[in-house]
């Protein structure tokens, strides 16, 4: 008799534990594609004309920078390395976290070299990002119509 109370005890237990709790649970990262050159020399590398990525309220994280970071490529194609140096530029905005959104500052080096290029990005709001000037796209659209 005691073992059969402890199986289902042990049972109830095991069901509990295995609920998993909504706020551990990830989303897919927004899906966003670079097509557009921006012709603003500023975008991008000035902390008022950040890149909008968005993904933190869908990845509860920086899904969407490493997104278009997969994307970005050096003006001829060449692979491009991107470092965090951290948060900075605290902004008021309604989409952020009590009201305020904070960017992210990257260095970004260009094939094998030694100057970077600082990029601000914002993951708090969205707009379709562009490529910066300077830059490329590693996925290349061949796009025909036929009638």
């Amino acid at each position: 008799m005691l073992s059969k109370i402890t199986i289902i005890l042990l049972f109830l237990s095991l069901l509990v534990s295995c609920q998993q709790s909504p706020q551990f649970v990830r989303k897919k990262p927004p899906i966003f594609y670079l097509t557009e050159h921006s012709k603003d020399s500023e975008y991008g590398k000035n902390e008022h004309k950040a890149i909008k990525t968005g993904g933190w309220k869908e990845t509860g994280g920086h899904g969407g920078q490493r997104w278009f970071f997969s994307m970005l490529s050096g003006p001829n194609g060449e692979d491009i390395t991107a470092e965090r140096e951290g948060a900075c530029c605290w902004h008021k905005n309604p989409t952020g976290y009590k009201g305020m959104v904070i960017l992210d500052k990257y260095h970004v080096y260009i094939g094998d070299s030694a100057k970077a290029i600082t990029l601000y990005l914002n993951s708090y709001e969205y707009q379709s990002p562009k490529i910066p000037v300077g830059f490329g796209t590693k996925i290349k659209y061949n796009i025909s119509i036929q009638r």
